[in-house]
């Protein structure tokens, strides 16, 4: 499961631990090139100005296809 973020979320991530060790993956995009944040990282979330990641949307992850 996955968040999708607008630019104005993902700047405000961009360079920003989530967990004091752990740095937001804020270049991630799924199939419809929607900036995207793991569940993982937002469960992981223990930065108080950064809470409101927990309020984001969940959405199933849909991946780029692969391509050698």
């Amino acid at each position: 499961m996955v968040a999708i973020i607008n630019e104005e979320q993902r700047l405000l991530l961009i360079g920003r631990m989530y967990d004091g060790v752990s740095y937001f993956n804020v270049n991630a995009k799924d199939i419809d090139e929607n900036y995207i944040i793991g569940q993982e990282e937002i469960n992981a979330c223990i930065m108080e100005d950064l809470q409101w990641v927990k309020s984001l949307e969940l959405i199933e992850y849909k991946p780029k296809p692969f391509i050698l």
